[in-house]
């Protein structure tokens, strides 16, 4: 397959999508208003608030798994050190970055 029809597959596949979310987004819209009406639909506070503590905790977690995966990246290696989560250690990267030589804090000879 050439190039210009994978390009346009592609730009097909993503205009589709687009249209997907944006029926998704309607349709979500409309339940959402319809269950606002609805006095039978109705949380109760200490429910509402557990369900926002829920959610909290989970936007959270996935941040700190975003926040993770990059510093990986960026970082090479990660050691983790008590309380700190994923600290790039400079011991595991490579030479431009300053890893040869860089003694481990716990003895053992860095990596070369």
């Amino acid at each position: 397959m050439n190039n210009r029809q994978q390009a346009r597959e592609e730009a097909l596949f993503v205009l589709l999508m687009d249209q997907v979310a944006r029926q998704q987004d309607l349709q979500a819209r409309q339940l959402g208003r319809t269950l606002e009406e609805d006095p039978e639909a109705a949380l109760s506070p200490a429910l509402q608030q557990r369900c926002m503590q829920t959610l909290r905790r989970g936007f959270r977690r996935r941040d700190r798994q975003a926040a993770g995966r990059t510093t990986r990246r960026a970082g090479g290696g990660t050691v983790s050190h008590g309380g700190l989560r994923r600290v790039p250690y400079p011991a595991q990267q490579g030479p431009a970055l300053g890893g040869k030589g860089v003694p481990h804090p716990h003895g053992a000879a860095a990596e070369p």
